[in-house]
This record gives structure tokens, sequence and C-alpha cells, in this order.
């Protein structure tokens, strides 16, 4: 491994000299982005949580887990943080029942 000049320190010659330091760095940043998305979905998703749980096999953790998930959708309604992926949802939902047929392929094949 060379220097380099203007810092004075090792210069990278060979990719895993980077590999090492960059996974440990795209690692990292995945992690934040799975909590960030993990705590967005328990705010404005606590529904899907409470659905979660009650698919859990039946035992004394997963009915706990799931009296939890139940109290904690009842506190993120009473705050009002459920409204936006609710609204969300009844679009998609909406959309996803609108009559594509007359634009798509049997309009060329007819």
């Amino acid at each position: 491994m060379t220097t380099d000049q203007q810092t004075n320190e090792p210069k990278a010659t060979h990719p895993h000299d980077i590999a090492p330091r960059a996974g440990f760095a795209s690692a990292q940043k995945a992690a934040w982005v799975l909590l960030i998305a993990a705590l967005t979905t328990l705010v404005l998703n606590p529904s899907g949580l409470v659905e979660w749980t009650a698919a859990l096999p039946g035992n004394a953790f997963s009915d706990f887990s799931y009296d939890v998930a139940v109290q904690w959708a009842d506190w993120m309604e009473t705050l009002g943080l459920t409204e936006p992926f609710e609204g969300i949802r009844s679009w998609f939902q909406t959309f996803q029942a609108w009559e594509w047929s007359p634009i798509g392929p049997s309009v060329y094949f007819d």
C-alpha cells in the first residue's frame, strides 16, 4: 500500500482495502433505515402490528404481545396518528377496484 502525498494516509491500491470500511458503513446505514421504517410503521400502522401479533402461535408471550399491541393501537388512534395511513389505504383500495380492462390489451385485440 502506498501513501497519499496530500493527507499522508495510506492510499488504497486494492478493492479489498476499501471493502471492509464500505461494508460497515453500508450496514450501519441499512440498520438506520430499517429502524426508521419500523418506528414509522409502529406509529402510522399499528393495526398491522395487532394483526401480526394475533397470528402468532398461542402462548403466554404472544398473548401479552397481542394485549400490548392492542393498547398501542388504541393510543395511536386516540392521538389521530393512524388517519394518514387509513386515508392512503382507502385511496389505494379504490384505485385497485377501478376497472382497467377498457384500456388494457382488449383495445388492441378486438
